[in-house]
């Protein structure tokens, strides 16, 4: 459309979705919601099936393929124990689990639903209104949509039950593999150390600005309690809710007994 002094912009029309983001209702944060997010994740990844675009590959700053890129930022990470934490995290993953990591289904994914890009009716906590936000879209492995999502319950007091509602609900419309559910757990410490490694070069190189994460320190220490309960635990809870045995050697779990931190056993 055309401006004063002939000035032309290009004017995008969205339909409007009614709702709240559920970020704004902690009363939706039920068993049933936790559910219903899940498997409306999985519907819209079975609805983008088959969609490719040649820039769907590209390098997302937040593309956990790519974490590698973040390694030299934890030289920031002024807390000594997270730092070793978050190093070790990076590094295992890096020498252990890339040719799992690159071997799991992949497709387009949306790669962005968190806590305020998903819509509840605030009148019916059981609604899901709608996700948006699509932006973020990216050619990644799949099971990246739950590493993703799982941000929405990870400062909550049992992020790990909360994580697993979420898993068994996509798990109901899209069944997950073995090994895309054996790597959540790494997945999601890889996300967290993304998060940490940015967010204190941010606050090294630009001091004067607004926090990026204003409570990054929650981050530092569900890092620190993940790493005590371990992968064996958190990816046994996260078998029990889709259709595994609790029991199974783990991805990983051999190479991980050389290591020292408790991270990895």
């Amino acid at each position: 459309m055309e401006a004063k002094e002939n000035n032309k912009h290009i004017v995008r029309l969205l339909s409007y979705i009614p709702g709240v983001v559920i970020d704004k209702v902690p009363e939706s944060n039920t068993k049933g919601m936790r559910t219903i997010i899940g498997s409306t994740i999985a519907k819209l990844d079975i609805a983008l099936r088959g969609f490719f675009h040649p820039h769907a590959r590209y390098a997302h700053p937040w593309d956990i393929m790519n974490f590698m890129v973040y390694r030299p930022l934890t030289d920031n990470i002024t807390d000594q124990k997270t730092r070793q934490l978050v190093e070790d995290i990076f590094d295992h993953v890096n020498a252990n689990l890339m040719p799992s990591l690159t071997s799991l289904r992949h497709q387009v994914v949306h790669h962005d639903i968190h806590g305020s890009n998903a819509l509840v009716d605030p009148e019916n906590l059981d609604c899901l209104v709608g996700i948006i936000d699509f932006g973020d879209m990216l050619y990644a492995p799949l099971i990246m949509e739950l590493v993703v999502a799982s941000d929405i319950y990870l400062l909550s007091d049992d992020p790990i039950a909360q994580i697993a509602d979420l898993v068994a609900g996509y798990d109901t419309e899209i069944e997950l593999e073995e090994l895309e559910v054996d790597l959540l757990y790494d997945l999601i410490l890889v996300r967290i150390a993304m998060l940490i490694s940015i967010c204190a070069w941010r606050l090294a190189t630009r001091p004067d600005e607004e926090p990026h994460v204003p409570e990054i320190k929650k981050y530092h220490q569900l890092l620190d309690k993940l790493s005590i309960m371990g992968r064996k635990h958190i990816t046994s809870r996260f078998r029990e809710a889709c259709r595994f045995p609790i029991f199974s050697p783990v991805i990983g779990e051999q190479q991980a007994k050389r290591q020292t931190s408790s991270v990895f056993r």
